[in-house]
């Protein structure tokens, strides 16, 4: 009777790894694959899992997907915990369920995946799913920062400037810029360039915020590319040069940025014709002006030496007191008429204001 119903099972046990082969065949996946999935392998439930998600040998399908994660999920991987998370978060292959994305989101970052404790940072911090609590989200973002996720670092230093579940602290954000920053990611490097455009969090350095503004701006920030364009016009941190200025306005304009089709719209500034007409009379003035200085001196002088021949008190106290005032009187002529001439302002253009906060939900 045992062996009986022990051989019942096995037929039973056979019977379901044939159909499921049979099954996979037609789905196209690896049929071993498959019989150690359903065997209960989890790293090949995972593997059949991806298979479905990503529709590699055979149709995309995210129920399927759905089965296999929460299989191996089951079993403890943290991997499978997380993408399971992503479909219920995006509604794929189940009901959008943002509690539940939550639930495997934390099970994957307790233990320790980078990935799925910025996610569940941003439940924290958007409430889908869990209440809105900003220091927690924190507190994730910290732990996946930490790890290197650039997400994490990025959105980590948003709540650093925003004093979100921390005290306001450009300088904590401007650290937090700079790692994601120096890891290429475009949405950092232009905030970084912001922080040492404005001095937040950094000493003012223009140089400094060209560069990282280009690193940006060659990954196609329009932000970046705008406020690059600024500096170059007014030559702050990069030598003046309007056509190069006109150049980032316009790959900033193309993509729709205001700020950036405002600029271009300003008249281009002509150069100075006057200027060097202006230098020229100043140089003339300056050289007019010592002559007379001198002939000042000379002629009275000579007046002291004839009032001291003279033996005059008086007469020498007039001359002298002439001595000091002429030469001021030619000075201050000098500086109304030949010195204070009138400058041209500088055009400032207008840049992409302060740090910006592009604080998305994005799993």
């Amino acid at each position: 009777m045992k062996r009986e119903r022990f051989f019942h099972v096995w037929a039973a046990l056979a019977m379901l790894v044939c159909i499921a082969t049979g099954w996979a065949q037609s789905k196209g996946i690896d049929p071993t694959l498959l019989a150690k999935a359903t065997a209960g392998d989890a790293s090949a439930q995972e593997r059949v899992a991806d298979a479905f998600g990503n529709g590699e040998g055979s149709p995309q399908d995210y129920a399927q997907a759905v089965v296999w994660y929460r299989k191996a999920a089951e079993q403890g991987s943290a991997r499978a915990q997380l993408l399971l998370g992503d479909l219920y978060f995006d509604g794929q292959g189940v009901p959008q369920d943002y509690s539940q994305a939550a639930a495997w989101f934390r099970k994957a970052a307790e233990q320790g995946n980078a990935r799925a404790q910025y996610s569940l940072g941003l439940a924290y911090y958007s409430g889908q799913g869990v209440p809105q609590v900003y220091a927690q989200a924190v507190v994730w973002y910290r732990k996946a920062a930490e790890q290197g996720n650039t997400d994490a670092q990025t959105h980590l230093a948003f709540l650093y400037v925003n004093g979100e579940g921390v005290s306001q602290d450009f300088a904590q954000a401007a650290i937090w810029f700079t790692k994601a920053a120096e890891q290429s990611v475009a949405d950092a490097q232009y905030n970084l360039g912001t922080a040492y455009s404005h001095g937040q969090g950094v000493p003012q350095d223009y140089g400094r915020a060209a560069a990282w503004y280009r690193k940006a701006a060659d990954q196609g920030d329009a932000k970046a590319q705008n406020n690059l364009g600024t500096l170059y016009f007014n030559g702050q941190g990069v030598p003046q040069n309007v056509a190069q200025a006109r150049v980032w306005f316009q790959k900033a304009a193309d993509q729709g940025l205001a700020t950036a089709k405002e600029n271009l719209a300003r008249p281009v500034p002509v150069p100075d014709s006057s200027s060097k007409g202006s230098n020229i009379a100043e140089g003339i003035g300056i050289a007019v002006m010592i002559v007379l200085l001198f002939a000042v001196r000379y002629f009275f002088g000579s007046l002291i030496g004839r009032a001291a021949q003279r033996r005059d008190s008086g007469y020498i106290g007039w001359v002298s007191g002439s001595l000091f005032f002429g030469p001021l009187m030619i000075w201050i002529i000098y500086l109304l008429f030949v010195h204070w001439r009138p400058v041209v302002s500088k055009m400032e253009l207008a840049s992409v204001g302060n740090i910006q906060d592009e604080h998305t939900l994005e799993s």
